[in-house]
């Protein structure tokens, strides 16, 4: 009797264990870019100022089990007299049609900013250390996302490295380089 209560409980894990084994297989399936840009002092990367004026963004679109996508973000940025930007953008993905997103940032302190975006469900935190932006939220879906922005030292372009994630596995990354226009 003790040996079938075993084999019982044995069997009551095996879905345990497969869907354990499933999630570290595919917990490596997005990858990271290589090398990540370095963290640097200066030039200091101030979202106010880079966003403000016409900004344009490429870049590839990494999702688990799909094939990349590539994507273009053009946006245009207006800091109120109140400091607070508001940047639209109108992004490219793939062959699906365009999409208009907004964000709305303002600061908070010296290295932090606060704001929204109009795909995100709850508020957007921005933090500065030198020339990195990190920006978290989460999207609609409950996929919380973690951007890395890094400012070039010609303080007009910038990498971006956006992280998608669902039970703590990425499902998605996109890098992008954002480059600031001409009016």
């Amino acid at each position: 009797m003790a040996q079938v209560a075993t084999k019982l409980a044995a069997c009551r894990l095996l879905p345990v264990i497969a869907l354990c084994l499933l999630v570290l297989t595919l917990s490596g399936c997005v990858s990271l870019p290589r090398p990540l840009p370095a963290n640097a002092s200066s030039p200091v990367l101030d979202p106010l100022l880079f966003f403000a004026g016409r900004t344009e963004g490429r870049g590839e679109l990494r999702k688990i089990l799909s094939s990349p996508i590539q994507v273009t973000v053009r946006g245009h940025g207006i800091v109120d007299e109140e400091r607070i930007l508001t940047l639209e953008q109108e992004v490219l993905e793939g062959e699906k049609p365009p999409r208009k997103r907004s964000w709305r940032i303002h600061r908070v302190d010296s290295n932090l900013y606060r704001g929204s975006l109009s795909d995100a469900k709850g508020p957007v935190t921005i933090s500065v250390d030198g020339n990195r932006m990190h920006i978290a939220f989460t999207m609609e879906g409950g996929f919380p996302v973690d951007q890395y922005i890094f400012l070039a030292a010609d303080g007009q372009s910038a990498r971006n490295i956006l992280v998608v994630s669902k039970l703590g596995m990425r499902v998605a990354v996109l890098e992008e380089e954002i480059v600031k226009t001409s009016e």
